[in-house]
């Protein structure tokens, strides 16, 4: 028990002697589970799966361990991984090294690389190997998180694992390796308290949601929204008559191909990035089209494109049209979550009316 009150008071003296803006080696381990703040995330899963591939194609790499004695190759730990009869995707832990600076703002806190580690079904412990950050961080930047309808729709990996939304212990703090998790815990208490990790490299973005709905043929004759909506879609019709070569460009080219073809615009479905501003106003930047012609879908229409068609709307361009949202739509997803027919009106409330992280929770209330 001494012993153990001993190192207890020689971790929290560490702790102390680098309370200022000193730079400190940290070992972490991030655990697999639930990511904070990301409704569908976990951390170690979506990590392991981008670095996999990233491995097994030669893209970066693959040291033996942390002293990059050997270089592996992506086939070498595949063979790792059938000689143990193990997976590195359901690695439970990833291991991390790190230099934190403390500051009376924020931890800084700079990723050196990972260590991959597993155990086979006999309990036997099974080394992947390590790799640098500095090789996988463009990537990690790229990858977007699938979050669900509560979530940011431009939160990435790099930003997860930069600000430290995920459940972690700390290994070795300072040099000195931490033994138990209620040491970890008096660390965190401690050294981070209630700092966050980088929070002036990675400030906090506007909150942002990719929102899919669609614009439909109207039965209602004396409603001004549905009749905007109908004259849209008339728009978008009259154009591709005029120009069948458009509905070829669009994948369609059995229909171009006719002499007199038979075209009608059913529906268009458009996907936008919506952001909170000053004062709650949403911003609206549609961000693609797909139009359907007979029921049937052309392929997608970026921005710059269905620009470079120049229809006109109502005295507008079209993307014009659509920032203005007066015409009847139906959403069909925000972020990575499909909204059920039945639900969309409620969630387009939620998304005026509703705070954004709790959207969800204000249409079961309704």
């Amino acid at each position: 028990m001494k012993r153990l009150i001993l190192l207890a008071l020689l971790l929290l003296n560490i702790v102390f002697a680098y309370a200022k803006e000193e730079t400190i080696p940290v070992l972490i381990r991030a655990s697999s589970n639930a990511s904070k703040d990301i409704d569908d995330g976990d951390f170690v899963k979506l990590f392991n799966e981008v670095v996999y591939n990233e491995i097994i194609n030669n893209r970066i790499v693959l040291w033996d361990s942390h002293s990059k004695d050997i270089y592996l190759m992506g086939s070498t730990l595949q063979d790792i991984e059938r000689n143990s009869k193990t997976s590195f995707k359901d690695q439970k832990f990833v291991y991390i090294f790190e230099n934190w600076k403390r500051s009376t703002r924020e931890i800084q806190a700079t990723t050196i690389g990972f260590m991959f580690t597993n155990k086979t079904a006999a309990g036997e412990d099974v080394s992947y190997g390590y790799i640098e950050y500095k090789d996988i961080s463009s990537v990690l930047q790229k990858i977007k998180l699938g979050v669900a309808a509560d979530g940011n729709h431009n939160q990435t990996l790099a930003l997860l694992l930069n600000t430290k939304k995920f459940n972690f212990d700390i290994l070795q703090f300072a040099g000195q390796p931490v033994k138990s998790s209620i040491d970890s815990e008096k660390i965190k208490q401690e050294y981070i308290g209630n700092l966050g990790f980088n929070t002036t490299l990675f400030a906090s973005s506007e909150p942002q949601k990719m929102v899919s709905y669609f614009i439909e043929r109207s039965v209602k004759l004396d409603d001004e929204l549905a009749q905007n909506g109908d004259l849209f879609l008339d728009a978008l019709e009259i154009y591709l008559l005029n120009h069948l070569d458009k509905i070829a460009e669009l994948g369609n080219i059995d229909i171009a191909n006719l002499s007199a073809p038979d075209i009608k615009v059913n529906r268009c479905e458009v996907r936008e990035i919506w952001r909170k501003g000053a004062g709650s106003k949403i911003i609206f930047a549609p961000m693609e089209l797909i139009i359907h012609i007979n029921e049937t879908p052309l392929n997608p229409i970026n921005e710059q494109r269905i620009a470079s068609y120049k229809i006109e709307f109502q005295g507008t361009d079209l993307f014009t049209f659509l920032k203005g949202k007066k015409f009847n739509y139906i959403v069909s997803s925000i972020n990575g979550q499909k909204i059920s027919r039945s639900q969309a009106f409620f969630y387009q409330r939620a998304l005026f009316e509703a705070n954004w992280s709790n959207l969800t929770g204000f249409v079961k209330d309704l």
